[in-house]
């Protein structure tokens, strides 16, 4: 039951966190504040968690921890970068393929198997991400990329920034340290992410930006990525090809359904285009 049920409640969390960017967005806030807002709760909330002896830990918890979170502020950084040079489609889908890289260092590092039906729903997720693109295309962001090579580099680099947390939360749980160290890794994760963020507001001018409406932002992207993320955790034990495709596929879900839902968005050909492939997606990867 967790094998399904948890990696599909992330989803949908980390769907709220997609949600709470656009409300930013709605009233002028730039996405790092909504992020920093979110990166203190999660500080606050796993640090509360801690005591003298949660710092005991091996150092490949600190390690990757230090590494994903930098990796996170990547992301944000070479997407910003990415929307400077072409359209915002291609980057929706890279972004929404995070679990491609985790299910093949599964596979090879630590010999987990795939059967014909998990092939065939990792495929159809593959595709559901890339209509999703499409459908993003036809919401007016059809630049064309200035120049294709680098455009390319930057969207395959953020990609596999995006999906070194969620590959670290693999091996930590492969090598059994997420159980017992989760709180601390997850607490240095959200500093190492929301640091760099704060010191470039300030260094840019932006510090003296905070706003109740960030803050409220904030806290409803703060419950979707502790949430998301701690019920990935809880699963991970599970095979990478249920649990990440699960929850990016829920994510893809339920961020088309509030976009819809909430901020008018048309019901275009490719959007259900999207969510059929979707639903195969969850059918065929759930056949054991």
């Amino acid at each position: 039951m967790i094998t399904y049920l948890f990696p599909t409640l992330a989803g949908i969390c980390f769907g709220v966190v997609g949600l709470s960017y656009r409300l930013g967005q709605a009233r002028g806030l730039a996405t790092p504040m909504v992020v920093l807002h979110m990166t203190l709760a999660g500080v606050l909330f796993f640090g509360f968690r801690l005591n003298a002896e949660s710092f005991a830990v091996p150092a490949i918890v600190w390690v990757l921890a230090i590494v994903a979170g930098l990796a996170q502020y990547a992301s944000i950084e070479l997407v910003a970068a990415a929307l400077i040079r072409g359209p915002l489609s291609p980057i929706w889908c890279a972004l929404n393929l995070v679990f491609v890289p985790v299910i093949i260092y599964s596979r090879l590092a630590l010999g987990e198997t795939l059967d014909i039906y998990k092939v065939a729903g990792i495929a159809f997720a593959i595709a559901s991400v890339v209509s999703g693109s499409q459908r993003s295309a036809d919401s007016g962001a059809t630049a064309t990329p200035t120049r294709f090579l680098p455009y390319l580099s930057i969207l395959v680099a953020a990609l596999l920034c995006n999906s070194i947390l969620h590959g670290s939360i693999k091996h930590l749980d492969a090598v059994k340290l997420m159980a017992g160290h989760g709180s601390f890794f997850f607490c240095i994760m959200y500093l190492c992410l929301g640091l760099p963020i704060l010191v470039k507001l300030f260094a840019t001018g932006f510090g003296g930006t905070f706003s109740l409406w960030g803050f409220c932002t904030g806290l409803l992207a703060a419950f979707g990525s502790i949430a998301g993320f701690s019920l990935i955790a809880a699963s991970a034990s599970a095979p990478a090809a249920i649990v990440f495709t699960f929850s990016s596929i829920f994510s893809l879900i339920s961020g088309a359904l509030i976009s819809v839902a909430f901020f008018r968005e048309k019901v275009t050909v490719w959007w259900m285009i999207m969510l059929t492939l979707a639903i195969a997606a969850v059918i065929m990867v759930s056949i054991s």
